[in-house]
């Protein structure tokens, strides 16, 4: 059995205007004070997608958006990101996961309210969901996410596409996607092709022998940064993909 393993956000989905004006919904719940407009402004969002490609789990955007607020410089957040996450988890009392509950609950509340205008905050890269739904009639295809299942089949629901539920792995599942591989792998998958556009996951699942069998992708058009590009074109482990060669994946 060969298997396509695809991450969502930064492959499938460009969410990140989404993540930002989701998250200052949290974080006026937080910081009343420092967020005091109902939705989020468009320099907020703007701001946050510059910041963007050193987000993993999407409550970590509640504080991102914090330190932005703070001002503080981009290298905060590519050297520095854990600390600061940590000193507003404990200034906030508020750990992983009542963060996760707080952005599931604040995003749920919005579909609730406008669900055409939750869903036309996002926008799916070029070719890729007509490429999808086929590859989901004709392969073995797994979505491999840190975004809570729901929005997911809601996203790809509203964009046409019968994804079954079972083939979308998220936050409540497993966000560990190496673990996720190694259980696709005991199930007796033979090869895994997997797509995504963090090259940390990229390199950690590279690190694991038990996983060598899985071909891995990098997906440029997603989040990463220029130096991650040179990083992942000098990898012996990583193919390097442009979305013309991922929609012809999915078509094959």
């Amino acid at each position: 059995m060969s298997l396509l393993a695809l991450d969502f956000d930064g492959v499938i989905c460009d969410s990140a205007a989404e993540t930002a004006a989701s998250a200052w919904r949290c974080a006026r719940q937080l910081w009343p004070a420092d967020f005091p407009e109902p939705e989020a402004p468009a320099k907020a969002i703007s701001a946050f997608c510059t910041v963007r490609p050193f987000l993993e789990t999407g409550y970590q955007s509640i504080l991102m958006l914090k330190m932005l607020q703070e001002k503080l410089p981009q290298e905060a957040f590519q050297k520095d990101l854990e600390h600061h996450l940590a000193r507003l988890m404990q200034e906030t009392a508020l750990g992983p996961a009542e963060l996760k509950r707080l952005f599931g609950d604040c995003r749920d509340q919005w579909i609730q309210q406008d669900l055409t205008g939750w869903l036309n905050t996002h926008r799916f890269y070029p070719g890729v969901i007509a490429a999808l739904q086929q590859a989901l009639s004709r392969k073995e295809v797994v979505i491999l996410t840190t975004k809570q299942e729901r929005f997911v089949l809601q996203l790809l629901s509203g964009q046409g596409v019968d994804c079954p539920a079972a083939q979308v792995w998220g936050l409540e599942r497993q966000p560990k996607k190496e673990l996720a591989l190694l259980q696709f792998l005991n199930q007796g998958a033979q090869e895994i092709i997997f797509v995504e556009d963090r090259l940390q996951t990229l390199e950690l699942v590279a690190s694991i022998p038990a996983l060598d069998r899985v071909r891995l992708c990098y997906a440029p058009w997603g989040y990463g940064t220029p130096a991650e590009l040179t990083r992942a074109r000098q990898s012996d482990r990583v193919r390097l993909l442009t979305l013309p060669e991922f929609v012809s994946l999915l078509n094959q």
